[in-house]
């Protein structure tokens, strides 16, 4: 996750919940057309993120889409405690309460909970990965700038740094399934040279690629392909 919305998205997730457990308490100095202002804020914020997400914004790389649904998260979030006390219809108090619900969730899988508030995505941060070397993965990317492949997924490739890490190459397309990975070259900021083992309609197969480091615009190129 990209640093600068992992700070974001986590400080105004624990903020909306402080603030919504606060109002909730002083309920009765809130006047109503605050409220009333805060939910239908919270409704438009919807169709608006619907108009300009973006598949191409990820939690990697984020975009305004990632950034309305985090706004409409939490404007859910700071709605729910006072509305929850309030004469409200059941279905709007059942509404809102799906937001608090996400506590206990967050309190277990703090980063699904976290990716999912950044992208509407349930495996925003756990995509599928592949083991290369030591700290380099490969890892499912969801969407790519090139045309799509047949029996193929676009996958990046990036280096663990701790809690955050480091892409270094995108738009590799694997064929999927791939059922594992070997290493055969690595020279380090310049390129990774693996063969990926899969089932193909005729049986066994692998393929050899060139993993590019020096450029994200279609870092892989296939060297050979060879037929088990």
């Amino acid at each position: 996750m990209d640093p600068s919305l992992f700070i974001l998205a986590i400080t105004l997730y624990l903020v909306s919940m402080v603030a919504t457990l606060v109002a909730a308490i002083f309920e009765k100095h809130i006047p109503d057309r605050i409220l009333n202002t805060l939910i239908i804020f919270h409704l438009l914020v919807l169709p608006v993120w619907f108009l300009f997400r973006n598949p191409a914004h990820t939690v990697e790389e984020p975009g305004n889409s990632n950034y309305l649904f985090l706004t409409f998260f939490c404007s859910g979030i700071l709605a729910s405690g006072v509305l929850l006390r309030k004469q409200y219809p059941i279905y709007m108090k059942g509404y809102f309460m799906l937001f608090l619900l996400s506590l206990p969730v967050f309190l277990v899988v703090p980063s699904r909970v976290l990716g999912f508030i950044c992208s509407a995505q349930i495996n925003a941060v756990s995509p599928h990965r592949i083991h290369v070397s030591e700290n380099y993965y490969l890892v499912g990317q969801g969407s790519s700038k090139l045309p799509p492949e047949k029996g193929k997924e676009p996958y990046k490739l990036i280096r663990e740094m701790g809690m955050f890490h480091k892409t270094l190459a995108r738009d590799i397309m694997i064929p999927s399934p791939t059922d594992s990975i070997n290493l055969l070259e690595f020279k380090e900021n310049e390129n990774i040279f693996v063969r990926t083992y899969f089932q193909s309609p005729t049986g066994a197969d692998s393929l050899d690629l060139n993993i590019l480091l020096k450029s994200f615009k279609d870092s892989s190129q296939i060297i050979t392909r060879k037929i088990n």
